[in-house]
C-alpha cells in the first residue's frame, strides 16, 4: 500500500483511504446512455431503493437487475415442466431487447406480455437476477503522473494521494439454465432446514 500511494502513512490509514477510494469508484455515476423511454420499472426501482445508492453507479445498476426476482424460486418452480427449454429464454431475450429502454424495462415488459404459463420467457426475470447475484466486479486503478486531457476526465477519481484513471468491469455474466430454479429451490430448502435445527 505504501508503494501504491507513495506515502508514509500507517498501514491502517492507507487501508482506510484505499477503501474510501474504492467506495468512490463504486458509487460514482457511470450513466452512459440516455434515459429509458419506458421508465415504468426504473421509477419502481427509485421508489424501493430511495437514496440508498447514487443513481447510475455500478452498484445501483447491479442491484436493479438483482431486484428482477420479486417472486422467488417457490413461485417459479410451480410452473416448471419437462417442456421448458433450458436455454430458450436467452434467444428470446436477445431478440426482444429494445434499444431505447433499459434492460430491466425491456425484460419485464416482454415477460409480462407473455401471459401464458407455458411461456419459457416468464422465468427470465428470475434467471437474469440469478446472473446478477453471481456476478463479479473488477476495479483497475492507474495513477496519473502528468496532466490529462479534458476528454478523459470522466474516468478519473481523485484522492489525497493523487488522481487515478479507473475502469470498472462486471464479469461472470453467464446465462443460467432453467434447471437453476430447481437447484436454487433445493438450496433454499436446505438453508431453512439448517436454520430450524
Amino acid at each position: 500500500m505504501k508503494q501504491i500511494f507513495e506515502s508514509h502513512e500507517t498501514v491502517n490509514k492507507l487501508l482506510e483511504d484505499f477503501s474510501y477510494l474504492l467506495f468512490k469508484c463504486l458509487t460514482r455515476n457511470l450513466e452512459s446512455q440516455e434515459n429509458c423511454e419506458a421508465q415504468l420499472f426504473c421509477k419502481w426501482d427509485n421508489i424501493i431503493q430511495g437514496d440508498s445508492l447514487p443513481k447510475g453507479c455500478i452498484l445501483q445498476k447491479i442491484l436493479s437487475v438483482q431486484m428482477l426476482d420479486v417472486e422467488g424460486t417457490k413461485y417459479y418452480s410451480k410452473f416448471l415442466n419437462e417442456k421448458n427449454s433450458e436455454w430458450g429464454y436467452v434467444k428470446d431475450l436477445l431478440k426482444g431487447l429494445h434499444p431505447k429502454m433499459c434492460v430491466k424495462c425491456s425484460l419485464l415488459t416482454m415477460s409480462n406480455a407473455g401471459k401464458s404459463r407455458r411461456n419459457d420467457f416468464m422465468f427470465a426475470p428470475y434467471l437474469v437476477a440469478a446472473v446478477a447475484n453471481d456476478c463479479s466486479l473488477m476495479i483497475t486503478l492507474r495513477k496519473i503522473l502528468g496532466d490529462m486531457e479534458e476528454s478523459t476526465m470522466e474516468n478519473i477519481v481523485e484522492s489525497k494521494y493523487g488522481k487515478f484513471v479507473i475502469s470498472i468491469g462486471v464479469f461472470d455474466l453467464y446465462p443460467k439454465p432453467m434447471s437453476t430454479i430447481r437447484k436454487h429451490e433445493l438450496r433454499n430448502k436446505n438453508y431453512w432446514n439448517v436454520i430450524r435445527l
